[in-house]
């Protein structure tokens, strides 16, 4: 396939293209900022300049591919955001003009208490909702966008995410978390990113994954 990856040049968006490229895929990495992507990457990927809340150039990033990886991050951790429903909103109808069906989008398992433990359910969770209150605002609407739309979407939920060593293995999730997964490296939901683009089972599915 020919993947554009959305926020190519972020910590998660970097590793997708770096597993991307590995398993053989063709990459546009879409960044905002091409020089930034320079300086993270040897992979050969074509680079395109664009905004997600620009609609108008995202349609030209994306003409010619079979996919696309929606991975940006918040804007802040404290204020009210709509980043990523906006971006969202404009992939979707940026994806349909290009002629682009797939659209995989990364979330958080941090926005529901599905199939957690008590613990982390009870303890943990009520705390993390609380202090990223936005951006899980603006995952869960960004996800509702998404799910309402006829393309053929793939949302996958990861927890915190770390920078350790990536190790090639993690485990997943249908619609549920992960029952104790707290954590999962970049570079393994990078592997995820790609399996779930490679398998035509997970359209319209919501995947959780941790190590």
């Amino acid at each position: 396939m020919r993947i554009a990856i959305i926020g190519a040049s972020g910590g998660t968006g970097i590793q997708v293209v770096e597993r991307a490229t590995a398993r053989g895929h063709d990459v546009t990495a879409v960044v905002r900022t091409p020089a930034k992507l320079d300086r993270l990457t040897s992979a050969p990927i074509e680079i395109a300049q664009a905004d997600v809340t620009d609609r108008a150039s995202l349609v030209f990033a994306l003409r010619g591919c079979d996919a696309v990886v929606f991975s940006v991050g918040p804007e802040s951790a404290r204020q009210p955001t709509s980043l990523r429903e906006l971006g969202i909103r404009n992939t979707i109808e940026a994806a349909r003009e290009a002629g682009v069906p797939r659209i995989l989008a990364v979330s958080a398992s941090g926005i529901t208490t599905a199939g957690d433990d008590p613990f982390t359910r009870l303890v943990l969770k009520p705390i993390v909702q609380r202090v990223l209150r936005e951006p899980f605002r603006d995952l869960r609407a960004a996800e509702d966008v998404l799910t309402a739309s006829d393309a053929d979407w793939t949302i996958v939920r990861p927890p915190r995410l770390t920078d350790k060593p990536r190790t090639g293995h993690y485990r997943s999730r249908a619609v549920k978390n992960v029952t104790g997964g707290l954590s999962i490296a970049r570079g393994d939901l990078a592997d995820a990113v790609v399996d779930l683009l490679e398998d035509p089972q997970s359209i319209r599915s919501i995947v959780s994954v941790a190590s």
